[in-house]
């Protein structure tokens, strides 16, 4: 079971800025301008990583993962994930793989 930490803030030019996870054991971002998301693991000798989720609301409402973006050992990973929708809502989640802990934002695609 892991505890999510949830909150939803608009952010400029669907940038997602860095979202911690409750422990900062791992942060992930999304940046529109290359389609991006990247995901670091903060801390070498946790054990453990980082897992980022990328979620796009579709016009029905229902929100579709794009595939995680990993990274363990202290090192960041950034990797392409295509919206494929304009000005789509889409929310990150950043989750530390030692103690299942997560976080969420949800904002404003451009």
């Amino acid at each position: 079971m892991s505890l999510v930490m949830a909150w939803s803030l608009p952010a400029a030019a669907g940038n997602s800025g860095i979202v911690f996870s409750p422990n900062n054991l791992a942060s992930g971002s999304y940046n529109d301008g290359g389609d991006t998301v990247s995901a670091c693991d903060e801390h070498i000798y946790d054990g453990g990583g980082s897992v980022v989720t990328l979620r796009v609301r579709q016009p029905d409402g229902r929100w579709i993962a794009k595939p995680p973006v990993t990274a363990y050992y202290g090192n960041c990973n950034t990797e392409v994930r295509d919206v494929g929708l304009e000005n789509a809502w889409l929310d990150i989640e950043v989750c530390e793989t030692a103690t299942g802990l997560c976080s969420r934002r949800s904002f404003s695609g451009s």
